[in-house]
């Protein structure tokens, strides 16, 4: 997509860009999931359910583990929703269910003065496109902003959008209202999301840009199921105890050589 660039700005090219302002700041709590690990989650929460398409966001550590003291998620189904799973720093691996694309694959653009840097995992933003797809139409950027970034990326205007930031500070639309380390902005209307660092800034400003297509329909989950009725639920828990849902096998290495399952 074409860019110009104004006042040390980057925007795009259409002349009618209504920027979105954040009209609602929450920070994220911290709780223990799966088999002990502790995530940051801006929502569900007491002041935020959800932000249609988006169910729910968790951030994973930082934290160092020695060999086999590693803590993850039990064995479960899901149905109903789409997880992604981005990994900042380190390695994991997904037993199925999941496209997995590795680093060195996710395109990343940068704004003409060096100062913006987008990593493009779901959606497109600085001339560079996604290589996945997603059932829903969503967007999933993760941007680096130096001090002085002054950046304008276009979302569509029938997106749900919002940015959780990860690491120092962002100032988001026009009105430059300030999200910090662990605080989610929901933005309001517009065809455009602004982002910018202050000049002078003590570190970068880490964060992710998300936007989606609402799907606008009632939404009742259980645990690992997310479907529109209970009847829906209880079904999907049929399902799962009777083996529709397929079933999970593992093989290990014993000392003679054979295997057992």
């Amino acid at each position: 997509m074409p860019m110009l660039m104004v006042s040390g700005r980057i925007v795009m090219t259409t002349a009618t860009n209504k920027i979105r302002e954040a009209t609602k700041i929450v920070t994220a709590h911290r709780q223990a999931e799966g088999a002990g690990f502790i995530v940051r989650r801006p929502f569900p929460s007491a002041t935020l359910t959800q932000v249609d398409p988006f169910l729910m966001i968790d951030e994973m550590g930082p934290a160092e583990y020695g060999p086999g003291e590693a803590l993850g998620a039990p064995d479960h189904p899901h149905r109903g929703f789409e997880t992604v799973s981005y990994m900042l720093d380190g390695e994991f691996e997904h037993e199925e269910r999941y496209q997995e694309v590795p680093s060195a694959k996710i395109p990343e653009g940068r704004s003409d003065d060096g100062r913006a840097k987008v990593r493009v995992v779901a959606g497109e933003a600085l001339g560079v496109r996604a290589v996945i797809e997603t059932n829903t139409p969503i967007v999933f950027q993760d941007w680096t902003l130096e001090g002085g970034a002054d950046v304008t990326t276009t979302i569509a205007e029938d997106h749900n959008a919002l940015v959780y930031v990860f690491g120092g500070a962002v100032l988001v639309g026009d009105d430059a209202k300030e999200v910090k380390d662990g605080q989610l902005a929901v933005l309001g209307a517009g065809d455009a999301v602004r982002l910018r660092v202050a000049d002078g800034a003590a570190a970068p400003a880490r964060l992710l840009l998300l936007a989606g297509v609402p799907i606008a329909e009632t939404v009742v989950q259980y645990g690992p199921f997310v479907m529109n009725t209970k009847d829906e639920i209880r079904q999907a828990i049929v399902d799962f105890q009777t083996g529709r849902m397929g079933e999970i096998t593992r093989t290990a290495e014993v000392s003679h050589g054979s295997s057992a399952e």
